[in-house]
């Protein structure tokens, strides 16, 4: 592994080892892989027809729905450091029903899509309809790339499943 590799790795690491030993164990075995994962971030991190809050109630619809603790945790901080109301994050995880309707609508459609749920097909064009096309793209592609992490540690058989109990915000 280059040292610029083992740089960005280890800070990643450094910040949470918990979250990113996995990533950093996976970039030592195929260096590769950790090189491609960098040209997938500014697709994963896309957003310009979409509020950044329904961005963040996307990403974690799609991370409940993959069951997976510590990358909700990441997603969590994310949206409060984006500036995501705290109160609307914490409704996200305990009281769905007590976000605003839009953040409930897109939180509610990221979990379908990503639960491939039988409503999803309705949850789609709901939000469609209300929001938009290029909302939609974003918010079908923020749902997708968040979904990459739970799926890449559970191949690797760092986490059949997290813990969703601890998740702080």
């Amino acid at each position: 592994m280059a040292w610029i590799e083992r740089g960005l790795l280890n800070r990643l690491y450094r910040q949470n080892p918990e979250q990113f030993g996995w990533l950093r164990d996976a970039a030592a075995a195929s260096p590769g892989v950790f090189w491609k994962l960098t040209l997938f971030a500014p697709l994963a991190g896309h957003r310009r027809a979409a509020p950044r809050a329904l961005i963040n109630m996307a990403r974690i619809g799609a991370l409940r729905a993959q069951d997976c603790g510590a990358c909700l945790q990441i997603a969590v901080d994310y949206a409060v450091k984006e500036g995501t109301v705290r109160d609307h994050v914490r409704a996200a995880l305990q009281a769905p029903d007590a976000l605003p309707p839009q953040e409930r609508m897109v939180l509610y459609y990221a979990q379908a899509v990503a639960g491939n749920r039988p409503e999803f097909v309705e949850r789609v064009e709901t939000v469609r309809r209300e929001l938009g096309e290029a909302v939609l793209a974003e918010l079908a592609f923020a749902v997708a790339t968040t979904s990459l992490f739970p799926l890449a540690k559970r191949g690797l058989g760092v986490a059949a499943a997290c813990d969703l109990e601890r998740i702080a915000v």
